[in-house]
């Protein structure tokens, strides 16, 4: 903008009021030498020339238009400056000219007397001289846009003064502002004014309503009391129940004021297949007037809504659902049959919180046990439940469905939400005695598989038993269900390739089964297969959308699934940063600990932050890495977070134990995928010859019984690393950048290297040490690589540990801490690390272990 401008090019600044096209006009000018600003308003409208007042002085006061005109040109001719560099009219707001302004403007244009830059406002009334500058090609029109998704997020952090901005956050702030810069900054104002928007102590998180700044709210409220008093009264029943169908809001309102408030730009029309949908045209208008709208009018006006739409025909599921949140928002409760059917949508619909809402106001109704078990599982997925849950009444009468209904969702509360192992198994048993039906009996089985995969069953007797049903079990609905189990079954056994597949194979089931979350739980596990394939760019893509729909649905436990699945393959990618967003992001979702989440969020979280050099998390995870007693699958997964935190603290030693406890435990239970990775971790870490060759042993007879590029690879990069192969180490090391996970290229590379200087392989070292620094490079932080395979070779294990810590700015006392031992043994390792590296200067440890 500044060069077309600084070239003699005169340009307008289209854009709605807020996104920046002051700014823009401001940044502009202070980067031109000879630049004269004015700005319009709507005061001085009414005064001819007076927007250019300072400029003109009282030399044109008196005169007719014409003679003014003709003065006023005369004037500015004597600003312009001599050839070389020409002189810039900056204008802001040009809608508020006054004609004669807006005609003087365009003949200075015209006459080349001054490049002129003018900002006017979108779907505002203009001048019409103002509007022939671009409609005659005399000067460029520029649209600003409003922010985009990314740029919302760089702008909120830059606004927050650092740290990270969760997604769900930036979402909501760009969906509350709509891309607007000056709507944005004044919500994050008035969010943090009233505690909405809080630091986590790892992340921005928002929560709760939405809180524009007393200065947002006036500026608003002033555009809507422009209104009439019939827009104003459509405008705010919009507000009230928007997106709404044309027919269902015409049958309360005239078409007139319709045309005019869309005219004025307060709403938008747009087809939605074969629906044409109104809506307020800037989300923020609508929290702002619903506020203003006093609670009986707010009451009545949802009611005429409810009844509007019944009469328009209400012919899609969600205006069923759209209907029965009205009459609960005006606290009608007369058709709790119409609540308990929303409540029932809306939880299949995965919108939790709202289901609650509809399943306690049918049940206030007089709704029955269908209203109860759906509140029953809403509050289960939203952390919410209570001992025992809502009750139900075991002695009623029941078929053989409502029996299984009722199974799962006392299974799902008293497991996933209370923890309760034993009854749930006992619940299950009980209730699969008394059913005969065969697709029943087959979905029963396939809930208790899942419960035998959790409490750490062996992981091949759950996929023989899931297998079976989902290849011959009867009906959609018993085959999702047996997949659910299966797909992470054996995604954890070393299989990855045959759990997409079993996801994959029942994907047109999903839709016809009715599972409550049975995309979702389908889903999150086959990205966590393609992750473990080595299909990583697939599954981040897989994971991005999927949390983008989760965040619409307002689900905690949807977010906090995909934002921990997240987290991990931004810890694959080399975005520790990245992931740390995602595991805290996912910890404000994890009010209890849902299926293990937040055990495995605080894991996580802390072998990102541990990559960072930074503190863990207060709630700091059990050191042997257990979940709780009913989640036993995840206690090898977190054994192996510990360890890969540990390596990044610089402990070595400990970091080797647990991971070779890990990789006891994956073996025991036949979780293959974590026991390659914890052995893998064994012999990166070095943390001693005994664990170093019992890792390398289990290993080689792992190499032929895992799928996928990622386990394989990672069996290679440890025998490589063993054995001191740099050729296949470079061959490892590119394997590893083509399935994207570039932390571990970049330390596989560096591992070549040193082997290769070493052997004085000149030409190899050069060659593998530029693919490291260009797989580093590519990531948000550098890599930690173990010191074992990228400082001097001959240092001990001990050794090695506390140069580490002492590169990373510890004292001789909090070593001594760290590692169990005493000042006098830190003191008496670093001197002989300083020997060995030829060096007497604590400063020189980082640069030579490359930390």
């Amino acid at each position: 903008m500044t060069g077309r401008v600084g070239s003699g090019r005169s340009v307008a600044i289209g854009g709605d009021a807020g996104v920046g096209k002051s700014a823009l006009l401001q940044a502009v000018v202070a980067d031109l030498p000879n630049s004269v600003s004015v700005g319009a308003t709507e005061s001085l409208r009414s005064i001819p020339l007076g927007a250019f007042a300072p400029i003109l002085g009282h030399e044109t006061e008196g005169l007719a238009p014409l003679d003014r005109l003709i003065a006023a040109l005369d004037t500015l001719e004597t600003l312009v400056p001599d050839a070389g560099s020409g002189l810039v009219l900056a204008v802001d707001d040009a809608n508020s000219l006054d004609d004669l302004s807006a005609g003087l403007l365009h003949q200075i244009v015209r006459r080349g007397l001054a490049t002129v830059l003018v900002t006017v406002r979108s779907r505002a009334p203009t001048p019409e001289a103002i509007r022939n500058l671009w409609k005659d090609g005399i000067a460029d029109f520029v649209a600003l846009p409003p922010l985009g998704t990314e740029e919302c997020a760089s702008l909120a952090e830059s606004l927050l003064e650092g740290g990270p901005v969760g997604r769900r956050t930036v979402a909501k702030l760009f969906e509350a502002s709509g891309g607007n810069a000056l709507y944005l900054r004044e919500l994050i104002a008035g969010a943090r004014e009233s505690g909405s928007l809080a630091w986590t102590g790892h992340v921005w998180d928002w929560s709760g309503p939405i809180a524009p700044s007393v200065a947002l709210a006036d500026l608003v409220e002033a555009r809507l009391d422009t209104l009439g008093a019939q827009e104003r009264e459509t405008f705010e029943i919009l507000a009230l129940g928007e997106p709404m169908s044309l027919a269902t809001l015409e049958d309360v309102t005239s078409s007139t004021t319709l045309d005019a408030l869309e005219r004025r730009g307060f709403i938008s029309v747009s087809e939605d297949g074969r629906r044409t949908v109104v809506r307020v045209a800037h989300p923020l208008f609508t929290a702002i007037a619903r506020r203003a709208v006093p609670v009986r009018a707010r009451v009545s006006g949802l009611l005429r809504l409810a009844e509007a739409l019944e009469r328009t025909g209400a012919r899609r599921q969600d205006d069923m659902m759209r209907m029965a949140m009205w009459r609960v928002e005006a606290r009608d409760r007369s058709r709790p049959d119409l609540l308990a059917t929303a409540a029932e949508t809306a939880r299949r619909g995965g919108h939790a919180r709202l289901a609650v809402d509809l399943a306690q106001a049918a049940i206030e109704g007089g709704a029955g046990e269908e209203a109860r078990l759906v509140l029953l599982q809403a509050s289960t997925l939203l952390g919410e439940l209570e001992s025992g849950g809502p009750g139900l009444d075991p002695d009623r009468p029941a078929t053989e469905i409502e029996r299984v209904q009722e199974a799962r969702v006392r299974a799902d509360a008293l497991f996933v939400g209370l923890g309760e192992v034993d009854s749930v198994e006992q619940a299950l048993d009980a209730t699969l005695n008394r059913i005969s039906e065969p697709t029943l009996r087959d979905e029963l089985t396939g809930i208790r598989l899942a419960v035998d995969l959790f409490t750490a069953a062996r992981v091949d007797h759950v996929i023989t038993c899931a297998t079976d049903l989902v290849e011959n079990g009867h009906g959609p609905r018993a085959r999702v269900q047996a997949a659910i189990t299966l797909v992470p079954a054996l995604a954890v056994a070393g299989r990855p390739l045959d759990a997409v597949a079993v996801a994959d194979s029942v994907a047109s089931d999903i839709p016809r089964s009715g599972l409550p979350f049975g995309d979702v739980l389908v889903g999150t596990t086959r990205a966590l297969a393609l992750l473990m394939a080595g299909r990583i760019g697939e599954a981040a893509a897989v994971a991005g959308i999927a949390f983008d729909t989760a965040v619409v649905r307002e689900s905690p436990f949807e977010q906090s699934g995909w934002g921990v699945l997240s987290g991990q393959i931004a810890l694959w990618q080399g975005r520790p940063r990245t992931a740390v967003r995602s595991f805290a992001e996912a910890l404000t979702n994890a009010r209890l600990d849902l299926g293990g989440f937040r055990s495995w969020c605080l894991a996580d979280l802390g072998r990102a932050l541990a990559w960072l050099a930074e503190p863990e998390p207060d709630e700091a995870v059990p050191r042997d890495g257990t979940a709780s007693p009913h989640l036993g699958l995840l206690d090898v997964i977190l054994r192996v977070s510990r360890a890969e935190s540990l390596v990044g603290l610089g402990m070595l030693t400990e970091a080797t134990d647990v991971a070779a406890e890990a990789a006891d435990l994956a073996c025991r239970r036949g979780q293959l995928t974590y026991e390659v990775l914890a052995c893998h971790l064994v012999v990166r870490s070095n943390g001693g010859p005994e664990a170093t060759r019992a890792a390398v042993e289990s290993l080689g007879s792992l190499r032929d019984r895992v799928q996928g590029r990622l386990l394989p690879n990672a069996i290679d990069h440890a025998l490589a690393l063993d054995s001191g192969d740099a050729a296949e180490l470079e061959r490892v090391g590119a394997t590893w950048e083509e399935c994207g996970a570039l932390a571990l290229a970049a330390e596989t590379h560096a591992a070549a290297e040193t082997i290769n200087t070493g052997r004085h392989a000149r030409t190899a070292a050069e060659r593998c040490r530029a693919a490291a620094l260009r797989c580093a490079s590519e990531c948000e932080a550098r890599p930690r690589l173990p010191a074992g395979w990228r400082g001097p070779s001959d240092l001990t294990v001990r050794e090695r540990e506390t140069a580490m810590l002492a590169a990373r700015g510890l004292t001789n006392a909090e070593i001594a801490d760290r590692l169990c031992v005493s000042v006098r043994t830190v003191h008496s390792h670093l001197q002989s690390v300083y020997a060995k590296i030829g060096t007497n200067r604590r400063e020189d440890l980082a640069r030579v272990l490359d930390v």
